[in-house]
Parts: C-alpha cells; structure tokens; sequence
C-alpha cells in the first residue's frame, strides 16, 4: 500500500535527537523522612519523530527513550515515551483502517510517589497499548453518513493485561438537512482481564448500548439537545449500572469568542452530565474547561493516559501533555463510575507564556472510591535570543484509603549554543504530607542537560 501511486505521493518530515543529562538528589527513591539516600543520575535520551502526510496514508511517529543510571545501586532503567499512529485508506470512500500504538511508563495509582523532577524512580509500571480498528465509512448522498467499526486493543503492564473488543454502528444525518441533526448508535464493548477464571473477573466488563440523538438549531446561537437510550452493563459490580438514560440540553455561541453546551441527565444509576466551554477573555488568553460522568475500566484509562500526548506541529516531536493528567492518572483498579472535570487558562504575552490547569477525578469503585485534584502551572519567558527561562509546579490532593497532599517546583534556564544545540541547569522540589507519616517524603535536586537535534 505505502508503494502504490497515490500513496508516494507524500509529504515526508523526519526530524531527531539526543540528550544527556546529570541529576543530583538527596532521596532517589523519594523514602520516607530519615531514610533518604542520595544518588547521581545519568541519562541518555535518543529522540525521533517520522510525519507522512500522503493522499491515502497519514502517519505519525515519535517517541524517546532515556536509559538511566542510578549511582547508589548500580542500577539502570529505561523510561521510554513513544506513541504511533496510522490511518489509510483502503477502499476509497469506504474502507479505512487506523493503527495506534504506545508504549510509556504510568502512575500506579493516584497516590504514587512523584518528583518535581521526573527523574525518579517512583511508583510506576511500563505500560504498552495495541489498537487496531477496520472499519467502513461512507456518505450516502446528502441524506446520511455511516459508519461501522470494528476496534481491538490490547494493554501489556505489569499489573495484568486486558484486552478490549468493540463493535460500532453510527448514523448520521446529512447536509440536506439544515436545522435539524440527528443520529443513531449501536454499540458493544467486552473488557477482560487476564483471569483464568470463567465468566467475569472483578476488573472485566460488558456493554451494550442503543442511543438515538438529535440536535435543533432553533437561532443561530442556540441550539437544544437530547439524548434517549439504554444500557445493558455486566460486570462483578453489586451496583446495578443498566437501565434506560436521557439526556437534555444546548450547544450555544453567544458570541465570538464563546462557545459551550452542556446537557444534563440520568445514566449508570445517576445523575449524567457532559459539558465543555471555550472563551477569550482577551485575543492573548483563553479560558477552556469540561466535565462528564463516565464508565471506565482498566483499559480506558491506559488508553486515555495516551491522548495527553500530542505532536508539536512545529518541531515535530513528543510533547506529554502539561496538565495534571500526568500526575494522578490510574492505570489499575478496575471499573468505576467517574466524574471527571478540568479547567485550563492559556496566555501568551510578548516573551512569556503561561499555562494554568486544574483538575477533578472522583472514581466510585464497587467497594471504594477515590477523589483526586490537581493543579499544574508553567511560566516560560524568553530572556534574550539565546537564553530562556522556565518555571512550572504542581499540587495534588488525594483521598483513597488515606489522604495525601504532594507539592512539586521545578526551575530551570535554557541556552541555545547553536540553532541545534540547547544546555539546561535547573533545580526542583517535592514535598508530600500524608495522613500515614510512612507515605511522607522530601526530595531536592540539581540537574544540567543538553540536547542535539540534527
């Protein structure tokens, strides 16, 4: 497929690196106070990223991956990043494929240790997701769009593996119709584990589902909407999750530089909410923010971990996404009804840049639950044209079987030597306090750095 004509026709960006760098730490394991040992880190991070923008095949690849070594054992780990993606088009204006695939280190659960750093070794398992997904896709005139997909993806952590199958039916009306939308989905979704035991583990589920939806433009910057269905839900949950659900609600943009819907209503024996808004306050800073209540198993939330991570369109690299997704996400547990909400500000003023994050995550477990916030920020300036500055910092509030509150600050100046050529010196702390003394840590750093790209 990638030799035939319509496919070599294709834009074609590589672009690589490498890096190396020397982190000093008074508590390398982030030990309880008393029983902290210092280290020295050395690391070497060979970076890559391949962009193929063809008229049948797009694909997007990067990833990095840093070996290090830790001086008070002698000890190496490999910490790697690296995420694909593929779609092509094999029968044209019906048949598509889509690929993905990553493969990263993730948080164990809320509670794990973190650094300020990232450099530690914490309380993290290397987590690897397979996705493939065939499916047919066609307009029919100006009347419909269709949709019918097959997806499978497979997790690999040392936690357990889980596979996960869907089978997808999606209508859509078209453009004939100008005010009124509607759609129809039929939808099942089997999540196992890697039990032996027959019929369901406590971490597997199955889900059935049928939703009709329709959407009115009754002005133009009003628009109300409704969702009717029903789910059919088996797991080892003594909750009883199936049932009929509604949704009411509106899409609006009130004016041009607000947008936000929102709709409210009754599903997995609760109240069901899904709502996203954006807002300029001024044409340098943005305001975003959404919230849902939705099902989750093992596998979604390692899947979702995933979509931090985007590409920058200008260097064409790997950038983990800035929020506070990275420090509080789960990659066990099992199935849970969650609630979850962000709100992000965004500006960009002359030399200096500032990102703001907050998040919400409260997950209900069969047995338990477990509430989570985070709050991230990052303040980059460009000092001169070869020298910048960064600052960034985070804060977390958990609550499972204990609480624990973790606060992290990292500062760090850039010098570009060359076009190619960047050094970094920089120095963090991170400091938690827990309800149990055993979970509470104090860790301080120095690092320098460097980075080629050729």
């Amino acid at each position: 497929m990638i030799g035939s004509s319509p496919a070599a026709a294709a834009d074609v960006r590589v672009t690589k690196s490498i890096g190396s760098s020397l982190t000093v730490t008074d508590n390398v394991d982030l030990a309880p106070d008393g029983e902290e040992e210092g280290a020295l880190i050395t690391s070497v991070s060979p970076s890559a990223s391949v962009i193929v923008d063809g008229n049948r095949l797009d694909l997007l690849f990067s990833g990095t991956v840093a070996l290090r070594h830790f001086s008070n054992d002698d000890s190496f780990l490999v910490d790697q990043n690296v995420l694909g993606a593929a779609t092509a088009e094999l029968w044209e204006d019906w048949l598509y494929l889509d690929l993905e695939g990553s493969s990263s280190r993730q948080l164990l659960e809320p509670a794990s240790r973190v650094s300020a750093s990232g450099s530690g070794r914490g309380d993290r398992e290397s987590v690897t997701v397979l996705e493939a997904s065939p499916y047919l896709a066609h307009s029919f005139g100006n009347w419909a769009d269709g949709e019918l997909r097959y997806r499978r993806i497979e997790t690999f952590a040392g936690s357990g593996d889980t596979t996960q199958e869907e089978q997808r039916l999606e209508l859509q009306s078209g453009s004939r119709f100008t005010r009124t939308q509607g759609a129809l989905l039929l939808e099942h979704i089997r999540d196992e584990g890697d039990s032996d035991d027959d019929g369901f583990a406590s971490d597997d589920l199955e889900r059935s589902t049928a939703m009709v939806s329709g959407k009115y433009a009754a002005w133009r910057q009003f628009s109300p909407t409704a969702k009717l269905g029903y789910d059919e839900i088996d797991s080892e949950s003594s909750r009883d999750l199936s049932g009929p659900f509604y949704q009411v609600g509106f899409d609006s943009r009130p004016g041009p530089r607000t947008e936000f819907s929102i709709g409210v209503g009754q599903r997995y024996g609760g109240l069901w909410v899904e709502g996203d808004f954006a807002h300029e306050i001024t044409p340098r800073l943005t305001l975003t923010g959404a919230i849902n209540r939705v099902l989750e198993s093992n596998t979604d939330r390692r899947r979702d971990r995933r979509r931090e991570n985007v590409f920058d369109p200008v260097t064409g690299e790997l950038v983990i996404g800035p929020g506070p997704e990275d420090l509080i996400e789960d990659s066990q547990s099992g199935v849970a009804v969650t609630w979850r909400g962000d709100v992000g500000l965004s500006g960009l003023y002359g030399r200096n840049a500032l990102n703001l994050g907050f998040v919400y995550i409260d997950r209900e477990f069969d047995t338990r639950s477990e509430t989570t916030y985070g709050l991230t920020g990052l303040w980059s300036r460009q000092l001169s044209r070869t020298w910048s500055s960064r600052l960034s910092g985070f804060a977390t509030h958990v609550d499972d079987e204990d609480s624990t509150n973790t606060f992290g600050a990292q500062a760090s100046l850039d010098y570009l030597i060359y076009t190619n050529t960047v050094i970094s010196f920089g120095v963090s702390h991170t400091q938690r306090h827990a309800s149990e003394e055993s979970d509470e840590y104090t860790e301080n750093t120095a690092f320098v750095a460097g980075r080629l790209r050729f």
